[in-house]
């Protein structure tokens, strides 16, 4: 993976620094492809905004301090090192377009560098800002002082370079960093959009369309599992990832969809997972159930399955439960053990599952007697296709 990443977002510019597993430091071989980075951005006109940012949980830690003793060993390595972070940050602050920091997690030395050339810095509650190079008895470069002058003012500039202080992002606020500090603890919502008519019954092949909203925006780095939408069919199996298919709606940044195309699998009741998280990392998890069934073909005949009911044994209500492989009037009986009829419930049927509630009173609106009692479901299609069957339930105290 590269250590940098340039993505878009509609007409958005992400840059994100790309090595997690250092926070994110930066490298000389970085600032010197930042600053490239930024200046073809600049003369992209399909971009009018950019955001910089850091993969994983934190925004930057700065300089790669590890590489100094190989990079910075004399006078003029150090001289040229200071020529590159400048370039960089200039690139930044004389883009003609606005930049805007997102900032989690740490934001030290040369990230607050890299922060204060961009227009606006926008901080969650995790973040961590400070200038510690008092603390690593490095001198921190003139241009870097000069933009925190110009931001923070003197005073404050000298109690953040001589004390090597880390400061959260509230107080980073107050003490004139200028950031702009916002918690979001919600994750995205996830819905499962149906047809105008449609319910939950589906066919291998459909696609199915859920819908994302975050006041924050849909996370779509990729970086892992939880910067990726995916879904996960009947809990099982590899997850199947679905980010590059999200689209936001037009002109919005906290609404998008999502398809997913629903595989072969056999008829009957099945789960669907779907997993998405938001900017500030906040994941969602939303389990849908749906029925799917192959559609009955001209001329097939009725065809009645699953019959049963649910709880069972029961108190109050039970569903009844019967599958068709095509619409049709249902129409069931309760019996007694003795076969005599005390209640009749009917409904319109579709291809699928169907539940039918029973209230265990019978047709004179009285409670049932605990015990035995048997159900017997008839389907009939509009071309007068019959099928039938019989389930048992059992009525408690």
């Amino acid at each position: 993976m590269p250590d940098i990443l340039l993505t878009r977002r509609d007409d958005v510019g992400i840059v994100s620094l790309n090595r997690p597993e250092v926070h994110n430091a930066v490298k000389l071989a970085m600032w010197r492809e930042l600053a490239g980075m930024f200046q073809s951005v600049a003369n992209d006109d399909a971009v009018r905004a950019i955001v910089l940012t850091g993969a994983g949980a934190n925004f930057c830690v700065g300089a790669d301090v590890t590489e100094f003793n190989a990079i910075r060993e004399n006078k003029d390595q150090s001289a040229a090192y200071e020529t590159a972070v400048d370039a960089c940050s200039a690139a930044i602050a004389d883009l003609p377009k606005p930049v805007i920091a997102a900032i989690s997690g740490y934001c030290l030395g040369g990230a607050c560098h890299l922060a204060l050339a961009c227009d606006f810095r926008f901080a969650d509650s995790s973040a961590k800002l400070g200038i510690p190079a008092a603390k690593l008895s490095i001198v921190y470069g003139a241009k870097s002082v000069q933009r925190l002058l110009a931001v923070v003012g003197i005073a404050n500039a000298k109690r953040i370079l001589y004390a090597g202080e880390r400061y959260d992002a509230a107080h980073s606020l107050r003490i004139g960093l200028g950031l702009s500090t916002r918690t979001d603890l919600v994750p995205p919502t996830i819905t499962l959009l149906y047809a105008p008519g449609q319910d939950s019954t589906f066919q291998p092949g459909d696609r199915l369309t859920f819908a994302l909203v975050d006041s924050s925006g849909i996370d779509l780095t990729r970086l892992d599992n939880a910067h990726t939408i995916f879904t996960i069919l009947d809990d099982r199996g590899a997850p199947v990832e679905l980010t590059t298919a999200f689209s936001y709606d037009p002109g919005s940044y906290t609404r998008g969809t999502v398809a997913y195309t629903l595989p072969q699998v056999p008829e009957g009741l099945h789960t669907i997972e779907v997993h998405a998280s938001d900017t500030f990392g906040n994941i969602a998890v939303r389990t849908f159930v749906i029925d799917v069934h192959s559609p009955a073909r001209p001329g097939d005949p009725m065809q009645l399955s699953q019959v049963f009911n649910y709880p069972n044994p029961f108190q109050g209500i039970t569903y009844i439960h019967a599958r068709l492989n095509q619409a049709g009037a249902i129409r069931v009986q309760v019996l007694t053990v003795a076969g005599r009829r005390i209640r009749e419930l009917e409904s319109s049927g579709r291809a699928g599952e169907n539940y039918l509630p029973w209230d265990g009173k019978d047709s004179e609106g009285e409670n049932v007697a605990i015990g035995v009692y048997l159900f017997k479901v008839t389907a009939e299609s509009q071309e007068g296709k019959r099928a039938s069957a019989v389930g048992r339930a059992l009525r408690a105290r």
